[in-house]
């Protein structure tokens, strides 16, 4: 069996009993042995110089965040969303005003430009032309 270095079993142990580092045979190495029906999402742990393809030496077990029962754990995670849904309307907000002002220079040589075609298509073939800005 493979020993592991104390500085990945000293982590695992910080991580507040969330995460478990199980043998290529699914015993539990470091963590916590009572995983008590937790739904558990599995890492593969490969050989720096292993084949594609080639079997994991280990695993790292994460408990999914739906089965935490720790009420700080909870709320941190509220947090978390809380604070994810405020930076994507955030953004929303600020690339919608971001569109709107790209969409208002776009329109305004391509305005004069119509502008222009549709006297030419009146008859009007003596025309000068400059470009918004150029004088």
């Amino acid at each position: 069996m493979r020993k592991f270095p104390a500085f990945a079993r000293q982590e695992l142990v910080c991580w507040g009993g969330v995460s478990r580092l199980l043998d290529a045979g699914g015993k539990v190495v470091v963590g916590d042995n009572q995983i008590g029906g937790q739904e558990i999402e599995k890492r593969a742990i490969t050989a720096p110089d292993a084949v594609k393809g080639a079997a994991p030496i280990g695993w790292l077990g994460i408990v999914a965040p739906g089965a935490i029962q720790n009420s700080t754990d909870a709320f941190f995670l509220r947090s978390q969303f809380r604070s994810l849904l405020y930076a994507a309307v955030l953004a929303l907000v600020l690339s919608g005003i971001g569109a709107a002002l790209l969409a208002r220079g776009f329109l305004v040589p391509i305005r004069a430009l119509e502008r222009g075609a549709k006297r030419l298509a009146g008859g009007r073939i003596c025309l000068a032309y400059s470009a918004p800005g150029q004088g």
